[in-house]
């Protein structure tokens, strides 16, 4: 698991598979505003919106990994379901589910393959209750 950057589910990004070159993550506040006669809004704290991820990257899928990694990665937004992160240091980052992928292809052989393929894929954290995590065991 030397080679591996990240796992999301079973699919791992990684040296040999899709390498990410750029990760951003988010951590956001959610405040209410309450409207006061005469004077500023006040703001209340209600809470925190889900964190999230974004991978972004280049595959260069004739020198290695091949050409499934996107619609592998595709595949993932369809489950519809939570999906363990874990870094390639081994630390389990909780519960994710994948909000979005996109890619770009670029510079294309004869028959139509691409030779560059770029993707970013925007992750946000599921944070449910643990009955919510063993309903989907």
């Amino acid at each position: 698991m030397a080679d591996v950057m990240m796992q999301l589910g079973l699919f791992q990004f990684g040296l040999d598979t899709a390498a990410y070159q750029r990760l951003s993550r988010t951590a956001e506040a959610l405040w209410a505003r309450q409207s006061r006669i005469g004077t500023t809004h006040q703001l209340q704290f209600v809470g925190l919106a889900p964190q999230s991820i974004e991978f972004s990257g280049t595959i260069l899928p004739q020198w290695r990994g091949g050409y499934s990694q996107t619609g592998t990665m595709r595949g993932l937004v369809s489950l519809g379901i939570p999906l363990p992160l874990v870094s390639g240091l081994g630390s389990v980052m909780g519960l994710w589910v994948v909000e979005s992928v996109s890619e770009e292809h670029e510079t294309f052989d004869v028959g139509g393959a691409a030779r560059v393929q770029s993707f970013t894929m925007r992750i946000a954290r599921y944070d449910a209750g643990l009955g919510s995590i063993l309903r989907l065991l």
